[in-house]
């Protein structure tokens, strides 16, 4: 279901390579997803723990990364599935318990 989203409580956005979709996180731990350039928004996921931040590869649109507050981040390769995108989690050795900060993403080549 598209819906606006109150303001005060957008913390993260992130817009796609091609610009076409947004992506914001909500009230902590809810992740939205816009397909008309941010006019209505749908909950696509709720993470464990809240959001702190979130990266994606300018070379593939459909690949994300979510740190979050526990020193996890999560994972999705199908992120334009929407709400039937899979999502896994990965550790981050010596950050566990500490919010993670900044996720890093090195563009390859598409083949």
């Amino acid at each position: 279901m598209a819906t606006a989203l109150q303001c005060r409580r957008v913390g993260l956005v992130c817009f796609d390579p091609s610009g076409n979709n947004a992506y914001v996180s909500f009230n902590g731990t809810q992740l939205w997803q816009s397909t008309d350039n941010g006019g209505n928004f749908a909950s696509i996921h709720t993470f464990p723990q809240s959001i702190t931040r979130m990266s994606m590869s300018k070379m593939d649109r459909n690949t994300m990364w979510v740190g979050l507050n526990d020193g996890t981040v999560q994972r999705t390769t199908n992120l334009l599935a929407g709400t039937t995108s899979t999502w896994t989690p990965h550790t981050v050795i010596g950050a566990p318990g500490q919010p993670v900060n900044g996720i890093a993403s090195i563009p390859t080549t598409q083949t």
